[in-house]
């Protein structure tokens, strides 16, 4: 980016939402967001030419006819050198931020800042690797009846971290197209491959077809926990709707199931922090394997599910917005 049109540009739109005080404001949070997107960018050139536009208006505002805005035109007094640091920057922008516009999204103020920092030739790596065979993990994760978006954007958001190969997303559930998805999942959502199911039903039955065995993550009683458990590779994990969870022909259907332990009064959590937990312990155990070989997850063999499930034991999910979890051995659980 070059430093004199960043500038020209940001003063240019300034100049254009001064005088709306609910426009210069969230000029102005959006200004300091690209400062800090920037502020290594170019040896520092563009930081300092956006600084120096972020301290005009700062002096702008300290003669505006809006009290309020004038309080924080006062901490243009503070930017007396705009040799600062990233720390002092943010101990002045951030108050601003949450006091006057009720603090962003984390994707609004983070999205950018991970875009840049990431660069275009790893950007470019991540598209290219999208189902790119052996280089993708082969973790599948199909997603039933899904109703927030949200948590879809969530799940695309660790699944791409995570490098799954494919998002089955069925009935209902949103798709990396609807726009709370995209915001939650914070671009993620662009470098992972998706398709569309009628039902998990048949996402389970193509999967199984191509020699990929789909484990529940559900509260199902005598299911083992997610540790206990070997999963095998490759496999599908299976998440339910937040309120009612999966449904007995989709648990039938699947090989096995397994649960979370929970200890808390609530006994449940949100399914997207359900699949990262989930999902990342299937990633040690593969790992595990790759590195000290199969002997190393002999204490974790599969267990029988419940509810007809095969002796591979599977994955199952949440109810209620939430994925529901068993408790630990001798702590009696709180019925739902």
């Amino acid at each position: 980016m070059d430093a004199e049109d960043a500038a020209t540009r940001a003063r240019a739109r300034w100049r254009e939402q001064r005088d709306s005080k609910a426009c210069c404001v969230r000029c102005l949070v959006e200004l300091a967001q690209q400062i800090e997107r920037y502020w290594d960018a170019d040896g520092g050139a563009v930081r300092l030419a956006l600084l120096a536009v972020f301290r005009e208006a700062l002096v702008d505002l300290a003669e505006s006819r809006h009290a309020e805005l004038r309080w924080i035109g006062v901490h243009g007094r503070n930017m007396k050198s705009l040799d600062c640091s990233l720390t002092h920057f943010l101990n002045l922008a951030l108050p601003l931020e949450r006091e006057h516009t009720r603090g962003l999204q984390e994707f609004e103020f983070l999205a950018g800042a991970i875009e840049a920092a990431d660069g275009p030739e790893r950007r470019a790596a991540a598209i290219g690797a999208v189902g790119a065979g052996p280089r993708a993990p082969p973790l599948h994760v199909v997603l039933d009846n899904m109703r927030s978006a949200f948590n879809v954007g969530s799940i695309v958001r660790t699944a791409e971290c995570l490098g799954v190969r494919t998002l089955h997303l069925c009935g209902y559930t949103a798709t990396p197209d609807d726009a709370q998805v995209q915001s939650t999942a914070m671009g993620a959502h662009a470098y992972i491959e998706w398709e569309r199911s009628r039902t998990a039903l048949e996402a389970i039955e193509r999967l199984a077809a191509d020699g990929v065995p789909s484990i529940a993550l559900e509260t199902v009683r005598d299911a083992p926990l997610a540790w206990d458990f070997a999963f095998p590779s490759p496999c599908a994990l299976v998440l339910g709707n937040e309120r009612h969870g999966l449904g007995p022909d989709v648990l039938a259907a699947c090989a096995g199931t397994v649960q979370l332990p929970c200890v808390g009064v609530k006994n449940s959590m949100n399914v997207g922090v359900a699949f990262g937990m989930c999902a990342h312990e299937i990633a040690r155990q593969w790992h595990q394997r790759a590195a000290h070989g199969a002997d190393a997850l002999a204490s974790a063999q599969p267990c029988a599910g419940a509810q007809g499930a095969s002796p591979t034991g599977a994955l199952a999910l949440p109810r209620g917005g939430h994925a529901v979890c068993a408790p630990e051995s001798g702590v009696p659980s709180v019925p739902i």
